[in-house]
Formats: structure tokens, sequence, C-alpha cells
């Protein structure tokens, strides 16, 4: 059950895969790459992490 249950946060964890400043819409980069979007995350919004 434990394991089953890190697996599954494991999966929700967004990958961060560029700098926002390069890609203004990161929710429209992270579809483009096949994620099903994405975001500029806080505390400094710099990094554009996709949803897996």
């Amino acid at each position: 059950m434990v394991i089953a249950l890190l697996f599954a946060i494991g999966e929700a964890a967004p990958v961060c895969v560029e700098r926002c400043g390069v890609h203004p819409d990161c929710n429209a980069f992270c579809n483009r790459l096949g994620y099903r979007g994405g975001q500029c995350l806080p505390p400094v919004y710099i990094q554009c992490c996709c949803n897996r």
C-alpha cells in the first residue's frame, strides 16, 4: 500500500525542463513536448515545469 502511494506521488511530480524567460508560454511549450501542460512554479518563477 505504501509503495503504491509513493509511486503515485512520484508520477505527479512536475518535470522542470526549461527557463520561463526562454518560453514565456510555459503551458503551450509543455503541450508541444507531449506533457499535459505546465507552468512557471514559485517561489521565483524561473523554471518552466511540465505536468506528466
